[in-house]
């Protein structure tokens, strides 16, 4: 007999494979198991949930609308600690996995050039910019083929990860432009904004944050809202009196969080009211710090350049700790904030079957007139 286990369990996602020491990407955004709840939903068999659900006698609209509110309510994916930091390396023109537990590092590509920013797409891929060559490649590391996704571009510096899944946004640092590339290959535009573009993130619900200034290590950045179609600016901090470099988003604490490049210190952001505050970590130093990435359960990763260290930093008692060392030490990849949430199939089906339960209450109520 089928059963809603099929769609209520959510399989693990971190795994690695053979030989290279290669950690699948997944392990950054590991998906939490099912909860109490749904496991006990797990044991219902398909037929007599859906059965339930789309009962034309007993169904009223209030359960339907709380199945759909259920299905909206569980479409944000739930991200778990970070057990791998992939890093890249100016000097060394590698990509590296950092053991958050072992600190062990592992080499994982060489591109042979100068690297600046990596994330991961939906189907494991590592999409990684060259600055001096102006490209934008995706590196397989389960059949280690790389392909070009762009080139030509200005300085491509970080990435993002946009909510269709199906591309990113690139910041083109010496053209002052956003450039919105294909994970399957090819520009699809370009969105202007008023200075040089760092560190871009999209937040738990789809905004898109961007820290612009007037140049490299020019200490007045402001953290925009960005419309990414129009590139019109919905809010900004205003003058923070600093150079951001990196910017990420921490759904822990659902704030935004950027790296001071030139003072050592992180800013964070309320992506609601834009307001900011300068936090100073009490440990290790950080030296320029780059890029900064949420681990998804209250602390950050932080590239602290000048030293080549990589630092976790916790948010409730403000102390980092210097967790690994990489010669070149430039970026690290999120692990998590990649783009907007991606529905569960969970949710999916707990939405579909509320729609159609909706379906059939207006189809009879039709009939009964």
């Amino acid at each position: 007999m089928t059963s809603v286990d099929a769609l209520l369990d959510i399989p693990g996602r971190s795994a690695s494979s053979s030989g290279a020491n290669i950690h699948k990407p997944e392990t950054l955004t590991a998906v939490l198991p099912a909860s109490p709840v749904q496991r006990r939903i797990g044991s219902i068999p398909l037929w007599f949930a859906t059965a339930i659900s789309v009962s034309a006698v007993n169904l009223s609209r209030t359960v339907c609308a709380i199945l759909a509110g259920t299905a909206l309510a569980m479409s944000f994916p739930r991200n778990g600690s970070a057990e791998i930091v992939y890093a890249t390396s100016i000097n060394t023109d590698q990509i590296y996995t950092v053991d958050t537990t072992t600190h062990a590092v592992t080499p994982v590509f060489n591109a042979t050039v100068p690297l600046d920013s990596l994330l991961f797409d939906m189907s494991g891929r590592i999409v990684y910019t060259e600055l001096d060559n102006g490209q934008v490649n995706a590196f397989n590391p389960s059949t280690h083929s790389n392909v070009s996704l762009a080139t030509g571009l200005a300085q491509p510096i970080d990435l993002a990860l946009e909510p269709s899944l199906a591309s990113v946004l690139v910041s083109d640092a010496s053209s002052n432009t956003l450039s919105r590339v294909s994970l399957t290959g090819g520009v699809l535009g370009t969105i202007g904004v008023g200075g040089r573009p760092d560190g871009l993130i999209y937040d738990g619900i789809g905004r898109l944050f961007v820290n612009v200034s007037s140049g490299f290590q020019a200490n007045n950045s402001q953290v925009e809202q960005i419309d990414p179609t129009t590139g019109a600016v919905l809010a900004t901090t205003g003058n923070t009196g600093v150079f951001l470099d990196g910017l990420t988003f921490d759904p822990a604490t659902g704030m935004l969080f950027a790296s001071g490049y030139n003072n050592g210190r992180i800013v964070q952001i309320n992506p609601n009211t834009m307001a900011f505050t300068f936090l100073t970590p009490t440990g290790p130093s950080l030296s320029q710090p780059d890029g900064i990435v949420s681990g998804g359960s209250g602390d950050l990763f932080i590239a602290s350049r000048a030293n080549s260290t990589v630092m976790q930093y916790d948010i409730a008692t403000d102390a980092d700790t210097a967790i690994a060392t990489i010669n070149g030490l430039d970026d690290l990849a999120p692990a998590s904030g990649l783009g907007a949430p991606v529905p569960e199939p969970a949710s999916l089906a707990i939405f579909g079957t509320a729609l159609a339960g909706l379906g059939l209450i207006r189809r009879r109520r039709r009939r009964s007139v």
